[in-house]
């Protein structure tokens, strides 16, 4: 069931959410000890027999370490965080909310964020990339799913 656009307007917080997990696991969270939290095997993860695969093997699972904090720091925002490796050297951030979001709402607030996000890539997911091995023009995608599973928005990032 979809919310009416006054409902996600006055719920900034659920979007704001998607950017501070953002921001977190783009390697800007604070390193608060969380409780654990289920996450998704990454079903895109591929053999770590080839050095270039386990330095996005390592990366990936870097940055699912920091799942826990943020699922704590926004309670009730996703119903659940998923962070696979797409080799040769990309990494797929999902995100799916808890609740029912406006799909025309969402899209424009994550639209009006791509410079933000870009930035982020730049500055933290893509340095960090490469300081742990990953080989290739790295790349992040980012995709957020109603809480029903279909898709609100996805944007491919790639070095700038």
């Amino acid at each position: 069931m979809v919310r009416p656009r006054t409902r996600l307007a006055a719920r900034p917080l659920a979007l704001a959410g998607a950017f501070t997990l953002t921001a977190a696991l783009a390697g800007c969270s604070a390193g608060v000890a969380a409780p654990a939290a289920e996450v998704a095997d990454a079903a895109g993860s591929t053999s770590a027999s080839a050095p270039a695969d386990s330095a996005l093997d390592a990366f990936v699972d870097a940055e699912r370490a920091s799942i826990p904090e943020i699922l704590e720091g926004t309670p009730g925002t996703y119903a659940e965080v998923i962070v696979e490796a797409r080799a040769p050297g990309s990494v797929d951030y999902t995100y799916v909310y808890a609740e029912a979001q406006d799909p025309e709402l969402s899209q424009d607030y994550f639209d009006a964020l791509v410079p933000t996000l870009q930035y982020l890539c730049d500055t933290h997911v893509f340095p960090r990339m490469a300081d742990m091995g990953v080989q290739g023009v790295p790349e992040a995608r980012y995709t957020y799913l109603n809480a029903d599973g279909t898709e609100l928005w996805s944007h491919s990032f790639s070095g700038s």
